[in-house]
């Protein structure tokens, strides 16, 4: 009888050990990602700071060209079309608006149409009106009993010259001037005195 001998196989099985490489990728990933986000903020932070020391120099700049803007409009449709136009600077409101002169009197303001106001702006902290001198006179404007002050401009040019004076955040004085027979108008740095004017307008 023979007999059989059973053979028992033995497998060996290899488990394969946790590594903690997913953890390191993972980590290093998110030190990228904080590092690049303070990068970020960083330069942002950076921009902004610049961007408010530009912004009210900006602003001066923006609120003076638009009222020079305003002047030289008037002068240049007064050429074309023959009509009057005024220039109101406003020291209660501290604002300015050109409109049109529809009345036999250019400083009857009571009589005044909604309609008739061409454009308007304000003037604000960034650019202050300090005040406003013609060319005939040494007095002043600056918001005293006045209030205030109106250029008006016909075909032959402005019925007076004069000067506003505005000043800056910072205090820095700039003077727009207003020449009778001119039609552009200049920005100067300082309180700029005015010339004796050569000719007198009829208005």
């Amino acid at each position: 009888m023979v007999k059989r001998v059973a053979k028992v196989t033995t497998k060996t099985f290899t488990v394969p050990m946790r590594s903690n490489s997913n953890k390191s990728i993972k980590g290093f990933t998110l030190l990228e990602t904080v590092t690049v986000l303070f990068i970020i903020s960083l330069v942002i932070s950076i921009a902004l700071v610049g961007y408010m020391s530009v912004y009210p120099r900006l602003q001066f700049r923006k609120t003076v060209d638009s009222l020079v803007n305003v002047f030289e409009m008037a002068a240049i449709s007064a050429d074309q079309s023959g009509k009057r136009y005024a220039v109101l600077i406003d020291f209660f409101d501290h604002s300015y608006f050109l409109y049109d002169v529809n009345t036999n009197d250019p400083y009857d303001r009571d009589n005044l149409l909604e309609e008739d106001i061409i454009t308007s702006g304000s003037f604000n902290k960034n650019c202050e009106l300090d005040y406003v001198q013609f060319d005939d006179s040494e007095n002043i404007i600056d918001g005293g009993e006045a209030g205030t002050a109106l250029f008006v401009v016909g075909h032959n040019g402005w019925n007076y010259g004069g000067k506003i004076v505005v000043s800056d955040s910072d205090g820095n004085i700039y003077t727009i001037v207003i020449t009778r027979l001119g039609k552009r108008v200049e920005i100067l740095k300082g309180d700029i005195e005015l010339e004796t004017p050569k000719i007198d307008l009829n208005f």
